[in-house]
């Protein structure tokens, strides 16, 4: 009777820790699906010399990365592309890019935008933003804007 009793506890507590797994996984997936995707517009025809590592993607409205380069977050607004060792570590910076808030025509600029990377493609996000996100890239010195949101 005792063995019963035990048999029945143990499986009680198994079958809860499945649901409870089960429930923290389903969570965990819907919080880290993809937002929509952000509709741009693109300002440049093609990308400036020394942007490597990545595609500008005119169809989303993004910049997508090639094998053997990864994005790093710098901060809220900004992100780094950087060449893959094949170590599995991380090589040289070969571009800066940065989520810059445009304010409205006649206005000042408040708030900001945040570098946004979702399945391997840059994009900005308004954030707090009373205007325009610019997406520009930094190579050896000189910024160029890509894409407005």
């Amino acid at each position: 009777m005792r063995r019963m009793h035990l048999v029945t506890v143990l499986a009680l507590i198994l079958i809860a820790l499945i649901v409870a797994y089960g429930q923290a996984l389903r969570s965990t997936t819907q919080s880290t699906a993809p937002a929509a995707k952000p509709r741009g517009k693109v300002l440049v025809q093609r990308l400036p010399n020394g942007v490597e590592g990545v595609v500008l993607d005119k169809k989303t409205a993004a910049l997508k990365v090639k094998p053997g380069f990864e994005v790093v977050k710098k901060d809220d607004t900004t992100v780094q592309v950087v060449t893959r060792i094949a170590g599995g570590g991380r090589g040289n910076i070969v571009f800066v890019g940065t989520c810059n808030c445009l304010p409205p025509k006649g206005q000042t600029a408040s708030g900001e935008c945040t570098a946004s990377i979702i399945e391997e493609s840059i994009t900005c996000q308004k954030g707090s933003c009373n205007g325009e996100c610019k997406l520009a890239v930094t190579v050896g010195g000189k910024s160029t804007g890509l894409i407005i949101y």
